[in-house]
């Protein structure tokens, strides 16, 4: 049996098994609301909201002909969100192996963490067989009645403090140094309490009840996002959440055949809470080895546009935010970067970056934008778009703006500018700070788009693509066009 992360391509039939299961073996036990919040929860769009703002994660259990035959995900802090094994493949221990692939996440070698749940009567009975205790009083929370239960964590202690470190990284030993001037200055003065709240990213995300078949008390979340919608767009009835824009993992990509040199994943990391200040950094990012050129130059590149944001909030921010920091009663500083290598080549790569960063309270929304690299592996310049595309072409603006609108959908839709001829030049320009642009390649084309940035507001980012065929009428005389070629 095989245990590894899900991707976003494999979702759909994670969540039909997930719900199939809860349906037929969880519903008749459970109340009416407890299996309609279990169905809002595992819905596609959901989960991969939660998944691309790292607030949640899912393990597949594969046999040996590489079907999926169990899942599990865990909301932070290690907290057990869903845990499902087809009936056929029951009795094995493959519930334990996933039990043991959540425990061990994050986790140095021969380090596990301690796991929560909030666990349905009818699933009582198999949590305790597994290790889990009673770690308080049963509770019902919109006629859903679980029991809250841990695993690895002494009688009566608080919840595990959040971390969503990967596998292997290491943390730096130590802050910069106007940041321990400013928290000693701080400490002196009084002794700041952090406390930190249940999401960051996906605000008022409620923690999920769970058990063999899942389960969930996660519609206040739900309920919670609707009244957020209906706030920002009065009269406006809200009923899910879509977030087919924000994902990275599931561009198909393009990387040449016998390509010269191999690309490695590389992060930097480091968590911290000192005093008022809680510190998480996630920084990943692509490192070509083997390249026959300038490596150490593309590669540094490479690196300092993945960690951009990080230097801006951590190691060196203006004095603007600096002030803006003393200001605050408790401190976030974090930063989450993943990345796809969307197009490779002997002489060309293509990497799209999503950026999580915050730099204040838990109280404020985080800045989630898209930033790209396209790189000539000769000279290691960064393509411009406006640099490849006849972006002053009254078809190409055509073509790109119904593609934009569509990809936005109803999500966000009501937050793209107002398109013109010399919006649509100021944004591909990057002279609309609201509008940051981005594009990269991939296996059908390019993706041209920018982040979405309202009054100082976030709401993620767009790309709409535009397939090879059509994408080459708007072509410029750049190299660009010798480097891409889809073959």
């Amino acid at each position: 049996m095989m245990i590894r992360m899900l991707t976003m391509g494999q979702l759909p039939e994670a969540l039909f098994l997930a719900n199939d299961l809860f349906e037929r073996e969880m519903a008749p036990h459970v109340s009416q609301a407890c299996t309609s919040s279990f169905h809002a929860f595992a819905s596609e769009a959901v989960i991969q909201n939660m998944m691309q703002q790292g607030k949640l994660h899912m393990w597949g259990a594969f046999d040996e002909n590489d079907q999926l035959v169990a899942v599990s995900s865990m909301n932070d802090p290690y907290h057990i969100s869903m845990i499902c094994v087809k009936e056929d493949h029951r009795m094995q221990g493959i519930s334990r192996e996933l039990l043991a692939a959540m425990e061990q996440f994050g986790a140095m070698p021969g380090q596990t963490h301690p796991l929560t749940v909030n666990a349905l009567t009818p699933t009582i009975p198999y949590f305790e067989h597994v290790g889990f205790t009673p770690a308080g009083q049963t509770l019902t929370m919109m006629d859903v009645t679980y029991l809250p239960m841990q695993r690895g964590l002494p009688a009566g202690s608080a919840l595990p403090a959040y971390t969503n470190r990967m596998p292997g990284q290491r943390l730096p030993e130590k802050m910069p140094g106007w940041l321990k001037g400013l928290i000693a200055l701080i400490c002196m003065v009084a002794v700041a309490v952090f406390i930190y709240a249940a999401s960051l990213i996906v605000s008022k995300s409620a923690g999920l009840s769970a058990g063999n078949g899942g389960s969930s008390d996660f519609q206040e979340y739900v309920e919670q996002f609707n009244e957020d919608q209906d706030e920002k767009e009065p009269g406006k009835e809200q009923t899910e959440q879509q977030n087919d824009n924000t994902g990275i993992s599931s561009i198909p990509s393009y990387t040449q055949k016998d390509l010269s040199y191999q690309i490695q994943d590389k992060a930097f990391s480091e968590e911290e809470s000192t005093g008022k200040y809680k510190i998480k950094l996630s920084v990943h990012y692509p490192q070509l080895d083997g390249f026959e050129n300038d490596q150490d130059k593309i590669n540094k590149k490479i690196k300092d546009f993945a960690l951009k944001t990080e230097k801006a909030i951590y190691e060196t921010p203006n004095e603007a935010q600096k002030k803006k920091i003393l200001e605050l009663e408790n401190v976030y500083v974090y930063n989450e970067v993943t990345y796809n290598v969307t197009y490779a080549t002997d002489d060309f790569i293509s990497i799209v970056f999503n950026d999580v960063s915050l730099l204040s309270d838990t109280d404020e929304d985080a800045v989630v934008q898209v930033r790209t690299l396209n790189l000539n592996l000769d000279t290691g310049d960064d393509y411009a778009a406006a640099d490849v595309f006849s972006i002053d072409q009254a078809d190409f603006q055509k073509v790109w703006e119904e593609s934009v609108r569509s990809e936005a959908g109803e999500t966000l839709g009501p937050y793209l500018p107002e398109f013109s001829p010399e919006k649509d030049v100021a944004i591909l320009t990057g002279k609309e700070d609201a509008y940051p642009p981005a594009y990269f390649v991939d296996a059908d084309g390019v993706e041209i788009g920018f982040s979405i940035s309202e009054k100082d507001k976030s709401r993620g980012w767009v790309t709409g693509p535009v397939s090879k065929e059509e994408i080459v009428k708007y072509k410029t005389d750049s190299d660009f066009w010798e480097r891409v070629t889809w073959k």
